[in-house]
């Protein structure tokens, strides 16, 4: 019966690193494409850039930026 439950705890350990590295690596995806989009947007282009299909969290994260960007300016 130990046998069992280290090897399900192992198991279980995996598959909580492994989610753990999708999470992160998509995080860092999106914080990439969010460093691309401002890049556009710095030189005055990205209105004429085509949204690609599911990059809408990279496009929220610009938003955020622009939103702290804002605040900073005001002094808040």
């Amino acid at each position: 019966m130990d046998d069992d439950a280290a090897v399900q705890g192992e198991l279980a350990a995996e598959a909580a690193a492994a989610a753990w590295e999708t999470e992160h690596y998509e995080a860092a995806r999106i914080a990439d494409r969010g460093d691309q989009l401002q890049a556009l947007h710095d030189r005055g282009i990205l209105e004429e850039i085509e949204p690609r299909e599911g990059e809408e969290a990279a496009r929220a994260e610009l938003a955020c930026r622009a939103g702290s960007y804002i605040h900073q300016d005001m002094g808040t």
